[in-house]
């Protein structure tokens, strides 16, 4: 596969991320609510999308109706851990904990808790991405979130242009078969 056929693969999607992410998020007002429903769909969307590449061609991953956290943990499970670091996960699984406070709740009691973990990741995360401090949570919040889908889509992209890029030099439909007949010859019987 050349270079050019590469990005052929890669651009379209990752463009079509960035149009979501500029209609749906850039210009949020700083509203914690929006923030963390808007920022948790749009990962979502990608652990959706990163799922998909694994599955069958003709699969609807979204029918299967899996929740996010279960979404999380499958993506852990099928992408390679060198690809998408800890603190991605980290994150995410705070992102999902603020999303059910504020989704289950009229007063989360646990939110200074977790917004005390957000200061603490943001401080991290911005010497790592050479960003400048925010003076509020939400402007926190909103950064992490742009920073970690700006990990997450290019990954995305990537999965998709190695899972297409696969080439098969075997029959699969005769390698189903001959799988099938070996199934209906096991366990070897006797009395067959």
């Amino acid at each position: 596969m050349t270079e050019d056929e590469m990005r052929a693969l890669i651009n379209p999607r990752t463009r079509q991320s960035k149009d979501l992410f500029i209609k749906h998020f850039s210009d949020l007002p700083a509203e914690l609510s929006l923030i963390v429903l808007k920022g948790h769909l749009l990962v979502e969307r990608s652990l959706t999308s990163i799922i998909s590449h694994y599955a069958q061609p003709k699969a609807d991953v979204a029918s299967l109706r899996l929740g996010f956290t279960h979404k999380v943990k499958l993506a852990k499970c099928l992408v390679p851990s060198f690809l998408i670091p800890q603190q991605l996960w980290s994150f995410v699984d705070l992102l999902n904990q603020v999303r059910n406070d504020l989704a289950h709740n009229l007063e989360p009691k646990n939110l200074d808790k977790r917004f005390e973990s957000l200061r603490t990741m943001f401080a991290t995360q911005r010497q790592i991405f050479d960003v400048e401090d925010l003076p509020t949570d939400e402007a926190k919040l909103k950064k992490l979130i742009e920073l970690w889908l700006g990990v997450l889509d290019p990954i995305d992209a990537l999965i998709h242009a190695i899972e297409k890029s696969k080439r098969y030099d075997i029959n699969l439909l005769r390698l189903a078969e001959i799988a099938r007949e070996e199934c209906n010859k096991w366990p070897e019987s006797p009395n067959r």
